[in-house]
């Protein structure tokens, strides 16, 4: 059983060995092709180290990558002790009767208008500063 983890473990190795040199050769025609069609040099080094960097990372940590790393996990996450004892320390209020008629005193508007010019005045207005009249609702 030891022989046949070894033997698929050198396989991938063979494998990652062949797809490293293939994609050392694609990158250093693209190296060639970018220097000769004109670019910068050393924008030219900086794009294919930065592909070098990515298929590389690709070709070496398949193994290790697993697309549930970056899912948010399925079973459901405990509560913390905070939230518990927050909870625990919750006083209940009782619920109020309600009225039976429907005469309740309500604040004045948040927004209102000022009858004389129809300008729209807040709550903390005092009087219109366009016409100086008054409002009072």
């Amino acid at each position: 059983m030891n022989e046949q983890k070894k033997s698929k473990v050198s396989i991938f190795n063979r494998k990652k060995q062949i797809s490293l040199v293939v994609l050392t050769i694609i990158l250093l025609i693209l190296l060639l092709y970018l220097i000769l069609s004109g670019t910068n040099f050393l924008v030219s080094i900086l794009v294919i180290s930065f592909l070098f960097l990515f298929f590389f990372g690709l070709i070496y940590k398949s193994d290790e990558i697993s697309l549930s790393s970056y899912l948010p996990s399925s079973r459901e996450k405990s509560e913390s002790s905070r939230k518990k004892s927050k909870k625990q320390y919750k006083v209940e209020t009782p619920i109020r009767d309600t009225p039976e008629s429907l005469d309740f005193s309500y604040h004045r508007p948040l927004i209102r208008k000022c009858p004389n010019c129809g300008m729209i005045l807040t709550r903390s207005a005092k009087k219109c500063p366009n016409c100086g009249n008054n409002p009072t609702q």
